[in-house]
């Protein structure tokens, strides 16, 4: 649910971290599970809310922006989910602070009008993003928040997981007092590493590459299950991508595999990164082709976007046939436009690239 601190967001807290040095640590959320929604100020551009929430009725409360990427990739996902509750009492509502005729221009555009198919709002001076998303320490869109029946918070994370919570909100089988414990254990955590950030920083302004491990290992030590396999990530990612240590990412990437084997999302990452980053000089392809595949087996092989990642790296590896032959179940489990041309281009070029190579 919560977003651990990239590398690359050290990289640019960097060069203002003398200016950061002294200044009070954070305050701890104010929003939390369980607690009363708080009021939204919007104006509704598309669909309809009063901007009240009605006793028995579940509304989902999303912040998102026509730049963001991983926003535009949820809003399939959220009218599918929305035609899927039509009729049980669910309003899902999408909250940009942009400008009116930005956010109009951009859902009444291309295929937009059919992936936005819920409610569309514009934030009153952020208002709205303050009362959520600022009070409940979310840093990063796409988030969503589920407001329950009773009118209180029962839920946040990012939209694309919320779909087992949703369905337990509305059926009335969610176990609120037990997601309210673990989320407030991440909450607390999430403040730990918010007062770990100036280390962090000046370890990486010395590429003290050791000392940065061990902050990160003791971060590790004291995070809540559900964040340890981040912060493996980006210390993976600092090894193979910013140091340059391909045998100690290459043991932190093992690692990963070994504990997190059948979690396709984790899997699906690695691979990518592996594959695709071009900081990482010395990418172990047989890591991520083994990554790869677990991703593809955990996920059953439904899922159209693992399948590329690991048509990647076999394209990485050279096997251009079994790339093509992985895209090619890919593209056929994609009804989005924009992504089956990309996909179909992969292929265009991996045919092109056997055809030279002989």
């Amino acid at each position: 649910m919560l977003r651990f601190l990239t590398t690359a967001a050290v990289a640019a807290l960097c060069s203002v971290a003398a200016a950061q040095e002294g200044a009070p640590a954070p305050a701890g959320p104010t929003l939390t599970l369980g607690d009363k929604a708080p009021a939204t100020a919007v104006k509704v551009v598309k669909g309809t809310f009063d901007g009240k929430f009605a006793n028995d009725k579940v509304y989902v409360v999303e912040f998102w922006a026509t730049w963001c990427g991983p926003c535009k990739t949820s809003m399939p996902h959220l009218t599918k989910l929305q035609k899927e509750y039509k009729d049980k009492g669910v309003t899902i509502i999408g909250i940009s602070d942009e400008t009116e005729d930005k956010v109009n221009n951009f859902i009444g555009s291309g295929d937009w009008p059919q992936k936005t198919e819920y409610v569309i709002a514009i934030d009153d001076n952020r208002k709205t993003s303050t009362n959520y998303m600022k009070a409940a320490g979310q840093g990063g869109i796409p988030t969503a928040f589920i407001v329950g029946k009773t009118g209180l918070v029962e839920w946040i994370g990012h939209p694309m997981s919320m779909d087992e919570p949703l369905a337990q909100i509305v059926d009335g089988t969610y176990d609120l007092e037990a997601t309210k414990a673990e989320f407030a254990k991440e909450q607390a955590f999430d403040l730990l590493m918010q007062q770990a950030q100036q280390k962090m920083m000046t370890a990486f302004q010395a590429q003290n590459w050791d000392e940065l491990m061990s902050i990160m290992d003791g971060l590790k030590e004291q995070a809540p299950a559900s964040m340890v396999p981040q912060i493996q990530m980006q210390q993976f990612t600092v090894m193979a991508a910013m140091a340059n240590m391909p045998e100690a990412a290459n043991r932190i990437a093992t690692e990963i595999i070994n504990q997190h084997g059948d979690d396709a999302q984790m899997m699906n990452a690695l691979a990518w990164s592996m594959a695709t980053d071009p900081r990482i000089m010395e990418p172990n392809l047989d890591l991520a082709l083994k990554a790869a595949n677990l991703g593809v087996k955990a996920s059953n092989g439904e899922d159209a976007s693992v399948l590329d990642t690991l048509a990647t790296v076999q394209a990485e590896m050279g096997d251009f046939e079994a790339a093509i032959k992985t895209e090619e179940k890919a593209v056929g489990m994609i009804e989005d436009g924009d992504m089956k041309a990309e996909f179909e281009a992969k292929i265009a070029e991996w045919k092109a690239e056997m055809a030279t190579t002989g």
